[in-house]
């Protein structure tokens, strides 16, 4: 509906560019703010507008592109994103934009093991395309069977970096109180684990979290690691991990 009532020129060449009517006060206020605006919204109409094989889909998010294809054999899948491909350079080249192939990954996600190492091998305007193992998608880490084994693995490694953090309010002498170490705890460690858990809270290494979540919990009450878990989350006023990554899902398909 927004790029329905704009009109985009070329700033470049003197012209005007007309802003949303929302967005036009900060705009005038801000000058920063309104090309930061305008260069969003116009990112989201050239990816809506670019052309797009019918052997392939697209995905888009804000100014990220992607492009999928399924197909039974490898051969193919490259001949569907190459053709994809060539077909976009053109519009590019048409708009006067500029592809960048040294940003640009590919991946594949399949269950054949025998072909567990075999790339993608595709070139966009002349340029072999980076074949990559675990992608990261909005900030999801992917891997080829969709295990999520990686993106917990990385999650897990965050949690425990910040429970450091949180380790240092809880000197004996001066240390914060356990209501403000749970909101701390909350908002640091507790965010981080269950980013997006609604995609991956059924992979079988979800659990591998939770040793990290149940030391947030430790430093919380101050309990140590003989301390049943069942009685550390009741003492911390927090829901076991599990139960929070279940209802996080549920609540987010409610939508």
């Amino acid at each position: 509906m927004l790029l329905s009532r704009a009109s985009w020129r070329s700033p470049a060449r003197g012209e005007r560019t007309t802003a949303p009517p929302a967005a036009a006060s900060d705009a005038r206020r801000d000058p920063v703010l309104k090309d930061e605006r305008a260069a969003m919204t116009l990112s989201a109409k050239i990816n809506r507008d670019s052309p797009m094989d019918q052997n392939t889909e697209r995905f888009i998010y804000a100014d990220d592109l992607c492009v999928t294809s399924q197909e039974n054999t490898f051969e193919a899948i490259e001949v569907n994103l190459t053709t994809a491909l060539d077909e976009l350079l053109l519009y590019y080249e048409r708009n006067h934009l500029h592809a960048n192939p040294a940003k640009t990954q590919v991946c594949s996600f399949h269950l054949r093991n025998p072909e567990a190492n075999r790339p993608l091998n595709i070139k966009w305007s002349g340029t072999p395309l980076e074949y990559c193992t675990h992608p990261v998608y909005l900030g999801v880490t992917l891997d080829r069977t969709l295990s999520f084994k990686e993106h917990i693995k990385n999650t897990k490694y965050k949690v425990s970096s910040r429970n450091n953090i949180l380790q240092k309010l809880t000197n004996s002498k001066w240390g914060a109180t356990a209501d403000t170490l749970r909101s701390t705890a909350l908002a640091l460690c507790y965010s981080s684990a269950e980013y997006a858990c609604p995609v991956w809270e059924r992979s079988t290494h979800a659990k591998k979290l939770d040793p990290a979540l149940n030391s947030t919990c430790r430093l919380i009450t101050g309990c140590l690691k003989p301390t049943n878990t069942s009685n550390l989350h009741l003492l911390a006023g927090i829901a076991p991990a599990d139960i929070r990554r279940e209802v996080a899902s549920r609540d987010n398909k409610s939508y």
